[in-house]
């Protein structure tokens, strides 16, 4: 039969094959595995098993040939299809390297396999193959390029923290909570010589955010929620402040009130950012 006749039937085989929904692969592989596990147990080899089918011719296999010949040529047309679908990748420019280094794994996995089930699990086809050096340049090959898109993925992580990281103002979303909700004036207590009297730790007469003492013009502030006391200014100032904890007590933590939602605060005029 001319080798153009062969080709053609078999292309036009494939085209058919191809339209159909074909079974994965390691199916396909471990199929062919089955058979040649059986073979092994019987002291026969693969290639022996070949031997005996092309003597026999086609017209003269038994079942267990017929679909031992069908397994081993379903796997070797998937072996032959995933090589070729890796040499285009190989050959692309636009394809993206982690899906090519998929493709070429999927393929040495392939080669790997049939070369161990066509020789029946025997070391040599390993000895073979470290000496054709095809499957460690692949490795190294596939290696250089994990190394440089790891690295190119290292390097956009770096630029996207960085940029992350830049401080930006921000600001409250909503109206200020209004102070007198949360707690009460306290009246100062009396002292006759306040100028002798310089206890900072007293939290009557000194307010623990700015250390300043308590005066007609900067009032104590008692907290309904815990009980502390503050300079009224200065706890109105915190819990209207930006601060992610800025709803909780400044020294016990006590929840205060409920938490405003914060947003980056626009440095453009409010009728850019509107359109006007």
């Amino acid at each position: 039969i001319p080798v153009g006749t062969v080709q053609y039937i078999r292309g036009e085989l494939e085209a058919r094959i191809a339209a159909q929904n074909r079974e994965n692969d390691s199916v396909l592989l471990e199929r062919t595995h089955e058979h040649a596990s059986a073979m092994h147990q019987r002291h026969q080899t693969y290639a022996g098993q070949l031997r005996v089918v092309e003597a026999l011719g086609l017209c003269n296999l038994t079942s267990d040939l017929i679909e031992f010949l069908r397994a081993h040529d379903n796997m070797y047309r998937a072996i032959t299809r995933t090589d070729h679908v890796s040499h285009r990748a190989e050959q692309s420019s636009t394809i993206d390297p982690l899906t090519y280094v998929a493709i070429r794994i999927h393929s040495l996995r392939n080669i790997f396999y049939y070369q161990r089930i066509i020789s029946t699990f025997s070391s040599e086809h390993l000895k073979t193959m470290r000496k054709s050096g095809a499957l460690e340049s692949a490795i190294v090959k596939l290696k250089d390029i994990l190394i440089k898109e790891y690295l190119q993925i290292l390097a956009a992580w770096d630029d996207l923290t960085a940029s992350l990281l830049e401080d930006h103002e921000l600001e409250n979303v909503g109206p200020d909570h209004d102070i007198n909700d949360l707690g009460q004036d306290v009246k100062r207590p009396q002292v006759e010589d306040e100028t002798a009297y310089d206890d900072e730790d007293d939290a009557d007469r000194y307010c623990s955010i700015c250390a300043e003492i308590y005066t007609d013009h900067h009032p104590a502030f008692c907290l309904t929620a815990c009980g502390h006391t503050f300079g009224k200014a200065c706890i109105s100032q915190w819990v209207n402040s930006t601060a992610r904890n800025a709803n909780l007590c400044p020294q016990c933590r006590q929840p205060l009130c409920t938490r405003r939602p914060r947003r980056p605060k626009s440095t453009r005029p409010i009728e850019e950012v509107l359109g006007l």
